[in-house]
């Protein structure tokens, strides 16, 4: 076995520079926010129904402790996406860009950051965008097959913004 001594890619290894690098406050240093907001899920709610969860600047970075949390509802295949607000088209609206395909089958939940690669990421990364658009995003779930039972799920989201 080899011994490593490695430096964190996001922060450390900007700080290690000469000159120094200050990461971006989303990253390193920056404040917390907190957006907790609950919906009720309807027995006979029909495919691509939409659930509004929230409204976060494109800027915002996702943090890991994000999660939704939801009794069993059947179908259970939801997808957490990222929406113009309104009529707006500031960009392509992706209905999955968070959660793709997450089984609700059971009661339980879900890490918002599936992917580890993504944890710090802005929504408009997320959402594969390749610069931010400056904007307002709207959080919405969409139900992808008409809901033979329906429950509550809680979307609870640590965010930072810089």
């Amino acid at each position: 076995m080899a011994v490593e001594n490695l430096n964190g890619v996001n922060v450390i290894t900007g700080l290690q520079a000469s000159p120094q690098e200050r990461a971006d406050p989303g990253l390193a240093g920056g404040n917390i926010h907190a957006w907790c907001e609950t919906v009720e899920v309807t027995a006979g709610a029909s495919a691509t129904s939409t659930y509004y969860f929230a409204q976060l600047p494109s800027k915002a970075r996702v943090m890991p402790g994000s999660v939704i949390h939801f009794d069993a509802i059947t179908p259970a295949d939801v997808d957490l996406g990222v929406f113009n607000v309104g009529n707006a088209t500031d960009f392509t609206d992706d209905p999955d860009a968070l959660l793709d395909g997450t089984d609700m089958s059971s009661a339980g939940s879900a890490n918002i950051v599936g992917d580890i690669a993504q944890f710090g990421d802005a929504l408009w990364q997320a959402a594969g965008l390749s610069e931010d658009p400056n904007c307002m995003m709207d959080i919405k779930m969409t139900v992808n097959a008409t809901a033979t039972s329906g429950g509550t799920v809680t979307l609870y989201l640590e965010y930072t913004t810089s």
